[in-house]
């Protein structure tokens, strides 16, 4: 004899199912997101690269997912006012502040730097950035985890005329 499934107990097993993948998921989501820090902020080179004490060492770090305009380029002709702009934001918003980094899949890159997203009270700063119009989307294979979330707030800004994006 065929044993009749009741509607209501086969959706109480899926609810369970779906309630135990989120949590794994969850689980999974904040293993990837391990912060470090806090280190101080000790200066800011430019709009998207500071310099940070990690062991009383002075390191460079540079944010992963974005490009501010340049503003310290060797070569004078690549700076701008956007870049001056962006760079005295940055400066104002994280000088003598402390940050907590948060590493993608490459901690290094060809320059020695550290690559790191910055976070300052419990928000990005990458993401502060690009609400702010002071710098751009640029996703650099394979650091990539917030690249569409990025994607999402740059488009937001130019929307909205904002920052490097105002007319």
């Amino acid at each position: 004899m065929k044993r009749k499934r009741k509607p209501l107990a086969v959706l109480q097993h899926c609810l369970l199912l779906t309630a135990f993948a989120g949590i794994v998921f969850l689980y999974c989501q904040v293993k990837q997101t391990e912060h470090f820090g806090a280190y101080e902020v000790l200066r800011v080179v430019d709009g998207d690269t500071i310099i940070v004490s990690i062991e009383n060492n002075e390191t460079t770090v540079r944010m992963i997912g974005i490009d501010a305009p340049e503003s310290v380029h060797p070569d004078s002709s690549k700076n701008s006012e956007s870049g001056k702009i962006a760079s005295e934001f940055t400066a104002e918003l994280l000088t003598g502040k402390q940050v907590y980094l948060e590493y993608d899949r490459e901690r290094t890159d060809s320059y020695g730097r550290t690559l790191a997203y910055v976070w300052l009270d419990h928000k990005m700063v990458e993401e502060t950035l690009l609400e702010n119009g002071m710098a751009t989307v640029m996703t650099i294979q394979p650091n990539t985890r917030y690249a569409a979330r990025f994607m999402q707030i740059e488009q937001h800004a130019k929307e909205g005329d904002t920052g490097i994006w105002a007319k």
